[in-house]
C-alpha cells in the first residue's frame, strides 16, 4: 500500500512537472509569439493608416491643382515675362497719356535670377485731380500686377495733384 502510494505520489508529481514545463515551454513562448505578432499588426495598422491619410492628401493635391488648372493662364499673365519689359514700360506710358496726366517710371536693379522675382519700382503721376484718380484706377485694372508698399499724394495747386507711388512688379525670368 505504500508502494502505491509512493508510485500514485510520483506520478502526481511527474504530471505536475509535466504540465508545468509545457506551460514553461510551449504556451508561454506562443502567449510572447502572439503578443509580438499583435503588436506587428497594430504597427503595420499604424503605418496602414499613415499611408491612406497620405494618400488622400494626394488625392486632394490632385483635385486642387485639376480645379485651379484653368486660372493658370490668367496667374501667369499677371507676371512680366522677359520680352514683356517695354510693353509694360509702354502700358503704363500710354496709360498716362490716355489719362491725360503726366508720369514717370523709375525701375530699380532687375536681379539678374531666374523664377519669378520681385522688381522694386517707383511711378510719378501729376495732373488734374480727376484725372490722377482715373489713372489710378486704371492703374488697377492693368494686365501687369503692381504690388503697391506706399503711395504719396500732394497738391501743389488748386485742382492739381501730385502721385508718387513705390511697389512691386513681378517679373518672370
Amino acid at each position: 500500500m505504500i508502494a502505491y502510494k509512493k508510485k500514485s505520489l510520483i506520478k502526481t508529481f511527474f504530471s505536475i512537472v509535466l504540465i508545468v514545463s509545457t506551460m514553461f515551454y510551449i504556451t508561454i513562448p506562443a502567449f510572447k509569439n502572439v503578443k509580438e505578432k499583435n503588436s506587428q499588426i497594430s504597427d503595420q495598422l499604424f503605418t496602414a493608416d499613415q499611408l491612406l491619410q497620405k494618400g488622400q492628401t494626394v488625392n486632394k493635391l490632385g483635385e486642387d491643382i485639376e480645379r485651379i488648372k484653368p486660372f493658370l493662364d490668367k496667374l501667369d499673365s499677371v507676371f512680366i515675362k522677359p520680352d514683356e519689359e517695354l510693353d509694360f514700360i509702354i502700358s503704363l506710358e500710354e496709360l498716362g497719356e490716355l489719362k491725360g496726366v503726366e508720369s514717370h517710371l523709375s525701375i530699380n536693379d532687375i536681379p539678374d535670377e531666374n523664377g519669378i522675382i520681385d522688381v522694386p519700382i517707383a511711378l510719378s503721376a501729376n495732373g488734374a485731380f480727376e484725372n490722377t484718380l482715373n489713372y489710378l484706377i486704371a492703374l488697377q485694372q492693368l494686365n501687369f500686377y503692381i504690388n503697391i508698399k506706399s503711395i504719396s499724394i500732394s497738391s501743389p495747386a488748386s485742382n492739381s495733384l501730385e502721385t508718387s507711388l513705390r511697389g512691386f512688379t513681378y517679373w518672370n525670368n
